[in-house]
């Protein structure tokens, strides 16, 4: 019988299933999460099997014509998308062949099938809410059987395999998706040392952080009471309590009971925890300075590693403890301009030297199997460890490809290992942030098309927008720029490390920061980028105001600070404690957060410049991220919970009304990420925002311990 209908018509190819009507990929019955973009190239390809499909015909059917988008990165980015979801190469192909300057082609051998009633496959999406009945239940028994089939099958292969020592397997990688309207937070899950259950920390609705634990043989999450603004979970030994931080406190949560218990005092709990098997926590409680331990029953938190050789930006951070009970892994964060850079240590908890395992390497290390596992390059290794000498004893494996989430502004990649080597990370190849446009309501109006983005910074005249962009989904940022009216962009920069763009006053010219340095580039490409500033530990947080002063964030001391450098005399001068600031635009106000060195002090303050008298607080709690509307008598912020705020300033009284809530955003970050949306002159809202009912999953990685060997 004649097919009638695109929907009836399935392409098979090797082990792979895609149905052309829904364009779902099927992996030996298992569904592959495939993005819309990689979905209609596919499609596309396989219609025309054996055929050159033209680049130009692909731009013009993935992206419409008045969609804004650079096409080569955005095809670039469609097209690795899709070869790591058929685990193909470009260099030697099995399905997607690369014809240079002229297109692609598929090159595999293609079965049509008919399929007027496929099976369904198992979700790895949610679906859009609809009312509960039959059919929910269905799916959700349905996905629980898949997900417990797999994780037992799993379970079962590896302990034949460590019965036998005969088989091996190719490492597997699932999706994990967060509870559906959920979404997760970054640099905040944990696997279990029993590698059963995930501790993860996501945002809902409303925009509030709450911590969630999941069985990984189970499809759903619960979430757990008394854990608002949960952020670095970490478990206990026993896989039976999770220690974590929020609002200044480290507390620990039972699981059996669901009793929630503060421990100590954590004023800025963002270098993580651990917890040793006679009931020892090591913490990191400060924005700078050494490792605390205190006893998980409470008490007084006192010091356990020691800064030698004190400096500004110098801090330990991301303690994992080894298994012995007494030594653990910890990270010594330095000043970008210091020449040793980050360094992992052993430490021990009698307070011993500690001895340096690994120099220029960054934050967290954690012991799994046999091996430190560790992010370096935005890529996941794991290389083997003698536990009795402390010390690397082979050569690193790569787990993953150039893909690893990391947050540099705390030199955490994004992962998590279990001591029997369970492993999840974030991937860069599967975040769903887009910039996109929303009214002063919260109506979003159209997106910009693309991904990888972040730091939108709009030109003061309203014609450009500068970015800085992750071109290759590789963690390597450059600055790129936006042409509204020409509708083209282009990129400024190419080292792969820069971002925060700050605009001249006239439009001409971007300002960015590096590791070390502040540079200045002209946006028309008529001369070479040169260095404005070097030698301190610049966070970026940039501003220039219109008589040519550049406000800027360094580490300087115990916390962020704010300085103020001058084009007329090429000087710099203090001007406070905290970070993130803007000028307003007549130049005569900043706008920033502070001060950063107290519990409840990360607010939103308003201080003259060069100006008699002192800061004005305008938010009622915490905020970040302040930007001035263009008339310089609003101020916006962002509200922990990821509402947009507004405050009214009157800046002949020197006073400020209450704050209050535009609309719930889902901006990709509510604190500690420089600035994540623009406001134009008409009061639309450029955000870095997760779209609706779009979440990004976590990826699940078991097999590799048996893939790569048994350290000797």
């Amino acid at each position: 019988m004649q097919e009638t209908a695109k929907s009836a018509r399935v392409f098979r190819f090797g082990v792979f299933e895609v149905d052309a009507g829904t364009g779902e990929l099927r992996k030996q019955g298992l569904r592959i999460r495939l993005q819309e973009q990689p979905s209609q190239l596919l499609l596309m390809l396989l219609e025309r099997a054996g055929e050159v499909v033209g680049r130009e015909e692909i731009c013009r059917k993935l992206w419409p014509p008045d969609t804004f988008v650079d096409f080569d990165q955005s095809l670039g980015t469609a097209l690795k998308k899709l070869r790591q979801a058929l685990s193909d190469d470009a260099e030697t192909p099995h399905y997607i062949e690369t014809i240079p300057k002229h297109g692609f082609r598929f090159v595999a051998a293609v079965e049509r099938i008919s399929a007027t009633n496929p099976p369904p496959a198992p979700e790895t999406k949610p679906e859009p809410q609809m009312a509960l009945g039959v059919p929910i239940l269905w799916w959700a028994a349905f996905a629980a059987t898949c997900v417990l089939s797999v994780f037992v099958g799993w379970m079962m292969y590896a302990r034949h395999s460590a019965g036998d020592g005969q088989q091996s397997m190719r490492p597997t990688r699932s999706s994990i998706l967060p509870p559906s309207s959920w979404y997760f937070e970054h640099s905040s899950f944990s696997v279990s040392p029993d590698g059963t259950r995930l501790a993860f920390v996501a945002f809902g609705p409303e925009g509030n952080d709450k911590l969630w634990v999941r069985a990984l043989s189970a499809s759903n999450a619960h979430q757990i009471n008394g854990t608002e603004s949960a952020l670095l979970p970490f478990w206990s030994p026993d896989s039976r309590r999770i220690g974590f931080f929020a609002a200044g406190k480290l507390a620990i949560v039972d699981l059996d009971s669901g009793a929630v218990r503060v421990v100590c005092e954590a004023p800025f709990g963002r270098g993580g925890g651990t917890w040793g098997r006679d009931g020892t926590i090591v913490f990191s409680p400060f924005v700078d300075g050494p490792l605390y331990r205190v006893q998980d029953r409470g008490g007084a938190a006192v010091p356990v590693t020691r800064i030698t050789e004190p400096g500004p930006g110098r801090r330990h951070m991301w303690p994992s403890f080894l298994p012995d009970g007494r030594h653990f892994l910890y990270s010594e964060s330095r000043a970008p301009n210091d020449p040793q850079g980050e360094s992992i240590y052993v430490g021990s908890l009698d307070g011993s030297s500690p001895k340096l395992i690994a120099s220029k390497t960054s934050g967290n290390t954690e012991y799994a199997a046999g091996n430190l596992v560790y992010g370096q390059d935005h890529i996941l290794w794991a290389q083997p460890f003698d536990l009795r000498r402390f010390e690397f004893s082979g050569s690193p494996t790569s787990l993953t490809s150039q893909e690893l989430d990391q947050e540099l502004s705390f030199s955490h990649a994004e992962f998590s290992v279990s001591a029997n080597g369970v492993l999840v990370f974030q991937s860069l190849s599967d975040s769903s942030a887009r910039l996109a446009w929303f009214d002063i309501a919260g109506k979003e109006l159209g997106q910009i098309g693309g991904t990888g983005y972040r730091d939108p910074r709009l030109s003061p005249d309203g014609r450009f927008l500068a970015l800085s962009s992750d071109d290759e989904r590789n963690g390597k940022s450059v600055i790129r720029v936006l042409d509204f009216t020409r509708g083209i962009s282009s990129r400024l920069t190419d080292g792969g490390n820069e971002g925060s763009p700050a605009w001249s006053p006239d439009s001409k010219r971007i300002t960015y920061r590096t590791i070390d340095a502040l540079t200045e580039v002209p946006v028309d490409g008529s001369g070479p980028a040169q260095i404005l500033l070097k030698g301190e530990a610049y966070l970026g947080h940039m501003d220039w105001s219109v008589d040519g002063h550049l406000v800027f964030t360094v580490f300087s001391g115990i916390s962020p600070s704010l300085k103020v450098y001058s084009t007329a005399d090429r000087q710099v001068t203090p001007f406070a404690i905290g970070a993130e600031a803007r000028f307003s635009p007549d130049g005569k106000w900043i706008a920033y957060v502070g001060p950063l060195s107290a519990l409840d002090s990360d607010a939103i303050f308003i201080a003259p410049f060069r100006g008699p008298g002192g800061y004005i607080r305008v938010s009622s709690g915490s905020g970040a991220q302040p930007t001035w509307a263009h008339d310089g008598r609003r101020l916006f912020y962002v509200a922990p919970d990821r509402k947009l705020m507004m405050v009214e300033f009157d800046p002949r009284a020197k006073s400020a009304a209450a704050p209050r809530v535009l609309f719930q955003s889902r901006i990709i970050a509510p604190s500690f990420s420089d600035t994540q949306y623009a406001v134009s002159r008409d009061d639309h809202f450029l955000i870095n925002s997760l779209p609706a009912n779009s979440s990004s999953p976590l990826t699940l990685i078991t097999g590799w311990t048996d893939a790569i060997g048994k350290p000797k």
